[in-house]
């Protein structure tokens, strides 16, 4: 059922768990060392950006592999630039926020997120998402086009026990009272050959519906 589906594993989840929370924390960062005007060393808290650069360098296309997704490093760049980024905004906080900040220089920090950093891990994330999401619909076209083919064959088998089937009706005709068992099995077959060509028909509406 679709309420115990476990998406923890997805990668997109995970990269989008290792990432975003960068976003809202350097933010808060800088807006709180303003606010306090104390001088804190804020290094320890800065752990989350080397997580989510690990994230975008290496482990969101190791992620891909363990599905069987090979993308081309052209397609991963963004997530390359987002990291670099971010490297680069984790470095402009190490540095800023060991003193009491000017207005100034946090207004030229939020704005490296909101300029730099923000549209630089929405590029990654939209790149991530058309290499996983277009993996998963090609698979799923291709299991369709397997399903289809399937059913193709399917109705061929059931249409020649159909005709099959008539063919023996016609034989146990001829020889009377002795083919009236034969009879009887053939018209059973025939029933049964039509019960599989209406489900095959039903699972390919399903196939083209889905």
């Amino acid at each position: 059922m679709a309420d115990n589906l476990d998406w923890s594993n997805d990668p997109l989840v995970q990269l989008e768990n290792a990432i975003l929370p960068v976003l809202s924390r350097g933010s808060t960062m800088i807006c709180g060392a303003l606010a306090s005007g104390e001088v804190r060393d804020f290094g320890p808290d800065l752990s989350i950006f080397d997580a989510a650069i690990c994230m975008l360098e290496t482990e969101a296309c190791e992620l891909l592999l363990t599905r069987d997704i090979r993308a081309e490093p052209v397609a991963l760049q963004p997530l390359k630039d987002a990291a670099k980024e971010l490297d680069a905004m984790r470095s402009a906080l190490q540095t800023a926020l060991r003193a009491p900040l000017s207005s100034a220089r946090a207004t030229s920090l939020l704005a490296q997120m909101t300029d730099q950093v923000n549209p630089a891990i929405d590029a990654a994330l939209n790149a991530y998402r058309k290499i996983f999401i277009g993996h998963v619909v090609s698979q799923q076209n291709a299991h369709a086009k397997q399903a289809q083919e399937a059913i193709v064959r399917l109705d061929k088998i059931s249409k020649q026990i159909f005709f099959i089937s008539i063919n023996a009706s016609v034989e146990a005709a001829r020889v009377g009272d002795a083919g009236r068992g034969f009879t009887q099995i053939s018209s059973d077959i025939r029933a049964l050959s039509q019960s599989a060509q209406d489900a095959t028909r039903n699972l390919s509406d399903l196939v083209q519906e889905r």
